[in-house]
């Protein structure tokens, strides 16, 4: 240990980045009884930079067990935000700061649960603030002491491992209701913890679970400020809140001092209304939008899984992931159908402005649930296609399979109204996966008995088998294991 400790005096900056839960909380309890010995050296958590040594590499010889003591020697952590309203920032957080997080929501869960935890599952990354103070913080202060596990975010380990409390992300939570069934272990959660952005009402209903589950409301500049257990959100008891003249909260706490924040909200008593940030409200031909706002309403419609909207042109773009329910919609009633329910729930103004729509398989945010600007736009831009795999071959002969996207961007257009695959793109693909029997468009001299007997639409099994015999390469498509599509090519003189 003492030549642990002298090595590490020779660096003013150590970074923390154990994937592994528990020895990346002895990591932290270390520094609490050492950091003085050390000459408080900068603690970072994964830091980007790569800057100081990593831990892990002095840790690796020295087996360390140690248990959370009162009288700890205080240090900040050094942590990273997300960057979704912009560049990610360092955030400094004390250790002591930190402790009072845990200790007061160790309390406020034990009092909502009022049985023993015994374990606790957590999907979430410890080097960011959630995970850290629901995965490594809180815990040290629950009577019990559970065991803590950590699993990467995988529905299936999810469903498998599924202990007393579950800490998940929202899109974790999301992809977890829309199973048609779920795990009895599921079922037998006592709480779920969610945070990084709101979990939707229709998430909660589909998720058919009998735990409580707790939504929070918080940064990694202020820590928690409030939570929702479905009937509204309310502010944390030893949470202080301010409004300033625009309406922005201004959080203080035990854990968090004074706070300016661009969340615009409303407080009455302990009742907290979000009505969004104050850089998500857009003024657009002089009439003010706020895009949390419409995107809370659209995301509560039971069709609509996941929801972004963005200024553009002058408009309101509108990008929208669907739920089972909203997959069938579309496949009866097609874009226009999806974008009539999407105006018959808006209670806005003006629903003019929305005018561009488009309808995406997943919105790419990331673990925490949160999506930067520069991958909003990106996803709206972004022409998704169809990909099939390759799952056999042999002599002559190769097949291709894949899901059809309720995506893809032929569907804007084509058939607004009943989405189908268009021809001269199942001919495309089928010229595409020939290339893995060296046939190129190049080759084709002539296309005969084209035959479309099905449609091949959005969700289908798309099933492709490709057969070359001297100079005819014949193809069929299936959809859910109904043909929909034949053909043979008739190829000139070959190289090879």
């Amino acid at each position: 240990m003492n030549a642990m400790i002298e090595r590490l005096k020779n660096y003013n900056a150590i970074n923390i980045d154990y994937q592994d839960i528990q020895s990346f909380s002895q990591a932290l309890l270390f520094f609490s009884k050492h950091i003085k010995t050390l000459n408080h050296p900068k603690i970072s958590l994964a830091s980007k930079e790569g800057e100081g040594i990593n831990l892990s590499e002095v840790f690796s010889q020295c087996s360390l067990e140690l248990t959370f003591d009162e009288n700890f020697s205080d240090y900040p952590l050094w942590l990273h935000t997300s960057g979704s309203s912009g560049i990610p920032k360092q955030i400094q957080k004390l250790f002591s700061q930190m402790c009072a997080e845990g200790r007061f929501l160790a309390s406020f869960i034990q009092d909502l649960l009022k049985t023993p935890i015994e374990h606790i599952l957590c999907s979430v990354q410890q080097q960011h603030l959630f995970g850290l103070t629901f995965g490594v913080f809180m815990p040290w202060f629950l009577s019990t002491k559970p065991q803590i596990q950590k699993t990467q975010p995988l529905i299936e380990t999810i469903m498998d491992l599924a202990q007393d409390i579950l800490i998940a992300s929202p899109t974790l939570l999301n992809s977890i209701s829309e199973l048609n069934e779920v795990s009895s272990r599921f079922q037998n959660l006592k709480l779920i913890i969610s945070a990084g952005s709101h979990l939707s009402e229709s998430t909660r209903t589909r998720l058919k679970t009998r735990a409580k589950i707790l939504d929070i409301y918080g940064s990694t500049e202020t820590g928690v400020i409030g939570y929702s257990l479905g009937d509204g959100l309310k502010k944390f008891s030893l949470v202080q809140l301010e409004e300033n003249a625009s309406q922005e909260l201004i959080v203080s706490s035990a854990w968090c001092e004074r706070v300016q924040t661009l969340d615009i909200a409303q407080v009455q008593g302990d009742r907290i209304t979000l009505l969004g940030r104050s850089d998500d409200i857009v003024k657009i031909n002089d009439k003010r939008f706020s895009l949390y706002e419409i995107q809370a309403q659209i995301k509560s419609n039971p069709m609509i899984s996941d929801c972004i909207v963005y200024p553009r042109d002058n408009r309101l773009a509108t990008l929208v992931s669907l739920t089972p329910q909203g997959l069938e919609h579309f496949r009866l009633c097609g874009k226009q159908g999806i974008i009539q329910t999407i105006k018959e729930n808006l209670q806005i103004k003006d629903k003019s402005y929305l005018r561009f729509f488009k309808i995406t398989t997943q919105i790419p945010r990331n673990p925490q649930g949160k999506i930067t600007k520069e991958q909003k736009q990106k996803a709206i831009d972004c022409k998704e296609t169809i990909l099939l795999h390759q799952v056999g071959e042999g002599e002559g002969y190769a097949t291709f399979e894949g899901i059809i996207p309720e995506g893809c961007f032929f569907f804007d257009g084509h058939f607004i109204d009943f989405p189908i695959v268009p021809a001269f793109v199942q001919l495309g693909l089928a010229m595409e996966c020939a290339k893995s029997l060296g046939v190129s468009f190049i080759d084709v001299k002539k296309i005969s008995n084209i035959k479309f007997t099905s449609f091949l639409r959005p969700k289908d099994c798309c099933h492709l088998r490709l057969e070359l015999k001297e100079n005819s390469l014949s193809f069929k498509m299936f959809a859910n294991q109904v043909q929909c599509f034949s053909g043979r090519a008739l190829l000139g003189e070959r190289n090879g």
